[in-house]
This record gives structure tokens, C-alpha cells and sequence, in this order.
């Protein structure tokens, strides 16, 4: 594919730097990697060629409906970091470590991410946040057998928007993108190409 003059990349929800720990003993070449769901792009130099980033001041609010909403555990992830857990875990009595020092360490991220043990607890908080944060938030559910995660960047980012991004940056035209995925945070992305 890439010999006959093709870009192939890999489109996440994951960080970076998680991605990159799974990718590089495998030797996988490619052109492009598109992680938290479309907020960070970068070429096959690993160079950042477009960051879409949210003040991290919403985060905090962010968690306070994550704990209402019974999540399970919480994630930051910003730039290179590995995933920042925010509710590190919730025990069957309901108690919960929570690292609220994780807000101190950077002023913007790029997804926050919250776990959740009912399926229909994730999809009341991701019409939620997408309902009261609309223009400001986008908030993805993935299902994984028995639980749910949902996954939060900024408005109107999606891994969609993301390769209309690096469509313009490589002058690729969006009859010439293939794409596939597995989950609900893809559906956008398929829909468009």
C-alpha cells in the first residue's frame, strides 16, 4: 500500500504514548498517527502537526459529574503523557482515590476519559455532556462488553474532523481516504469516508 505511494496511519481513542509502547516492537511504518479521538495529529516523525486542546479548568467539573454518575475510574491525557489516572479506582463499597493534583500539572488536555461499570450510567452522561457542554465539549460512549467508557475532547473534535485536517495538510482528497473501525467513537469517521 505504501510502496505504490499511499499514507496508512492509525486513528485512536488511546493516547500517544500508550499507542506507541504496543506499536514499536512491532516495527509498524506509517504516515500519520490520529490519538484522542482526532485532538492530536502527528506525521510519521511522531512531530505534532495539529493539537485541538480544552482548559483544563472544565476537567474539574468534568469529574464531579463523573463521580455523581458512579464512574469507576478517570483518566487525563495530555501531549505525551501516559493516561493520568484522575479516579484511580472506585471499590465495591463505593470508596474512590481520587488524584485531583493531576489538574495542577497541565492548564489544557486533550481527552478526558471516564470507565463505568453501567452501561446506561455512560450514555446518561455522554447526552449530558453533550447537551450542556454543546460548543465546548464532544462526548464519545464505547462499549466494551460490560462496561462503558466515554471519551471527551473538544467541540466538533472527532477523529472524522481530524483526517479532514490531515487531508488538507497532505492534499489528499476525501475520495481518496479508506477507513474502518470497531466501536461507536469510528461511526462519525466511516460515516464521512
Amino acid at each position: 500500500w505504501r510502496k505504490k505511494g499511499n499514507f496508512f496511519g492509525i486513528i485512536t481513542g488511546r493516547n500517544y504514548a500508550s499507542l506507541k509502547e504496543d506499536l514499536d516492537p512491532l516495527n509498524v511504518e506509517y504516515d500519520f498517527i490520529i490519538s484522542t479521538n482526532g485532538a492530536l495529529i502527528r506525521n510519521e516523525k511522531c512531530e505534532v502537526l495539529k493539537s485541538f486542546e480544552v482548559d483544563t479548568e472544565i476537567a474539574k467539573e468534568l469529574l464531579e459529574l463523573g463521580i455523581k454518575h458512579n464512574a469507576i475510574w478517570s483518566e487525563l491525557m495530555y501531549l505525551d503523557s501516559f493516561h493520568r489516572r484522575v479516579i484511580e479506582h472506585r471499590t465495591a463499597d463505593g470508596e474512590m482515590n481520587i488524584n485531583r493534583e493531576i489538574f495542577n500539572e497541565t492548564k489544557s488536555f486533550h481527552q478526558m476519559s471516564f470507565t463505568f461499570p453501567d452501561i446506561e450510567d455512560a450514555l446518561a452522561l455522554t447526552d449530558h455532556i453533550n447537551e450542556t457542554y454543546k460548543g465546548k465539549l464532544s462526548a464519545y460512549s464505547l462499549i466494551y462488553g460490560n462496561t462503558a467508557n466515554i471519551d471527551i475532547v473538544k467541540s466538533g473534535i472527532s477523529k472524522a474532523s481530524a483526517l479532514y485536517t490531515l487531508g488538507e495538510i497532505k492534499n489528499v482528497a476525501k475520495e481518496d481516504i479508506i477507513t474502518f473501525g470497531d466501536n461507536f467513537n469510528d461511526i462519525p469517521m466511516i460515516r464521512e469516508f
